[in-house]
Order: structure tokens, then C-alpha cells, then sequence
């Protein structure tokens, strides 16, 4: 018997597969252009399907995850600084994130509304203890990042929220990892999940980050 609700999904990815997703010649599809070439990689996104199924891959490299909680962790220390609005909501409502775009599917909340009522010294009073904080706790953290993968059911296909420590750098970096993953998914055996990422990883990183800029 046919499931009635999966064949309606099915029908979903047709559609978007024939207007939104073209595979290179090796059947990925790639998101962004990679004109300059780069030493390091901090995220991505790219796809594939499997049995006419669209799976994209939104793809973080332990480093990056690791920055991200490191700055979690500096909003938390000084949000109390953070200039409170004429409204009855903190400075965490959800009325007042400002998001920013990144990549195709997927957005970062990049800074938050305030009123016009805020001093301006108050604002760069937090934020100047921000970036204090976040640069400390990048040397002194005790987070350790482990890969990861999380995989959900969308509209038009399959999602994949992947943290993995490979470098994407190039279209011909991320072909490689996509037919390794597409293969991993295909025939069951999983991904290698290996390593983590602290700050000594990024002790050790840091000064090549700044050779390359």
C-alpha cells in the first residue's frame, strides 16, 4: 500500500529537483563559486540525491563550531551589559535577533534591534566587553567539539546538519567528501567520527589563519 503522505513529499522533490537542483557531472550540486583559493574552510553547503530524494548537507568544520560556542559563551558573560530596550522584553526576545543569510538554507543571528532610547556608549561598552570575552575564552575554554551529524525530514527532501573535520576548500574537495557521504548513506556504513577540536587546536591554528589573510 502506498503511503499517501510520502508520495505526496515525493512529488514535492520532483518538482524542485526539475526548477532548483543541477548536478555537476559527477551528480552534486554545488552552491557557491571558490574563485579564491584557501587554506582553511569554516563552512558549506552542497547536495545530492539518492533515489530521486534530495539530501543537502549543511556542513560545519569543528573549528567553526568551536568559535560559535566560544562566543556563546562571551554573549552569556556580558549580556547583562547589553542596552535594554523601551519594551517589557531582555535583550534575548525573539522579537529582537538581527539574522544574516548564510549559504542557501540556513541564517545566524549577526546582532540585536535596539531603541533609539540606547546611548551609544552603553552599546560599544557591551560590545567591546564581547569581543574581550570571546577572544579569551577562544584560549581558555575547556570546549572540546566532537564530529556530528543530524539528519531531519523537509518539504522537499532530506536535511543533514553535518560537523566534520575535512577541508571543503574547492568544488573538486567538496565532489570528493559529497560521493563519500552519498555512499555512506547508500550502503549503511557510516562516516568515520573521529577527532575532536579545543583550543589547542586552535593555538596551533591561529597564527597560520593570519599568514594566509
Amino acid at each position: 500500500m502506498k503511503n499517501n503522505h510520502m508520495e505526496l513529499l515525493r512529488s514535492r522533490w520532483n518538482v524542485r529537483r526539475a526548477k532548483h537542483r543541477i548536478p555537476n557531472k559527477d551528480g552534486v550540486v554545488i552552491y557557491h563559486c571558490y574563485d579564491e583559493q584557501k587554506n582553511y574552510s569554516w563552512w558549506d553547503d552542497f547536495g545530492f540525491f539518492i533515489n530521486g530524494i534530495y539530501h543537502v548537507v549543511w556542513w560545519v568544520h569543528p573549528r567553526m563550531r568551536y568559535l560559535d560556542e566560544c562566543k556563546d559563551l562571551a554573549h552569556n558573560e556580558v549580556q547583562h551589559l547589553y542596552p535594554k530596550s523601551g519594551l517589557a522584553s531582555d535583550w534575548l526576545s525573539k522579537d529582537d535577533p538581527i539574522w544574516k543569510k548564510q549559504g542557501k538554507s540556513r541564517k545566524k543571528v549577526v546582532g540585536y534591534k535596539i531603541s533609539q532610547n540606547d546611548s551609544r556608549s552603553q552599546r560599544k561598552l557591551w560590545y567591546d566587553e564581547f569581543k574581550k570575552a570571546s577572544e579569551r575564552y577562544k584560549t581558555t575554554s575547556d570546549i572540546v567539539v566532537h564530529p556530528s551529524i543530524k539528519t531531519e525530514w523537509l518539504n522537499y527532501g532530506k536535511g543533514i546538519a553535518l560537523c566534520y573535520p575535512v577541508e571543503l576548500r574547492n568544488e573538486q574537495e567538496i565532489t570528493e567528501f559529497a560521493l563519500k557521504l552519498k555512499e555512506s548513506i547508500k550502503t549503511g556504513v557510516p562516516l568515520e567520527m573521529t577527532g575532536t577540536y579545543s583550543k589547542d587546536d586552535f593555538l596551533e591554528e591561529k597564527p597560520k589563519w593570519e599568514m594566509t589573510k
